[in-house]
């Protein structure tokens, strides 16, 4: 259709949404070009309960997710209101891979970080992020784990994980 408008002869370069989105999200955690107004608080691992803030952007979560979305709407006049916090339990590189996924729809695929980005997706409805640790999930249950995802799976209400577990039973 534009290359109609616009004539045979004009090159339309590929989309960079993504690409600006991956340079969003891997520099405002170094500080450099950060304009990040929120910060996730959470844990630095199982094993170290240490608080660290991880920055993002309040429009981008509420983009993403209903909790957010209702959680974070309102005046955001005040300098106070800007920069705000909110605390979730769970580790720093849970709440990076969901963080990933909300910025660039791109997911790493580490076990703990799957299953931690799954529960934090149905904690705060983030409807495609629980979509795609359900696939990944799905795919990579076998004999061994799928007890432990079947009591998972019950616990957050997953049909279509629950479902795929009768198959080993």
């Amino acid at each position: 259709m534009c290359q109609k408008l616009l004539g045979e002869d004009v090159e339309i370069p590929d989309s960079t949404w993504s690409e600006n989105m991956m340079w969003v999200f891997e520099n405002m955690r170094s500080g450099k070009y950060d304009s990040s107004d929120f910060k996730i608080v959470c844990r630095k691992s199982e094993d170290d309960l240490a608080e660290v803030k991880v920055p993002c952007h309040a429009v981008i979560l509420s983009s993403f997710s209903k909790y957010f979305k209702s959680a974070l709407q309102g005046d955001v006049d005040t300098d106070e209101k800007k920069y705000m916090e909110g605390k979730i339990d769970a580790t720093e590189s849970q709440v990076l891979s969901v963080l990933k996924f909300v910025y660039t729809k791109q997911i790493d695929e580490e076990k703990d970080d799957i299953v931690g980005a799954w529960i934090i997706g149905c904690k705060y409805v983030i409807e495609d992020l629980i979509e795609e640790c359900e696939d990944i999930i799905c795919e990579n249950l076998n004999e061994q784990n799928f007890k432990d995802m079947k009591i998972l799976a019950q616990t957050l209400k997953s049909e279509r994980v629950l479902e795929k577990c009768e198959q080993f039973e």
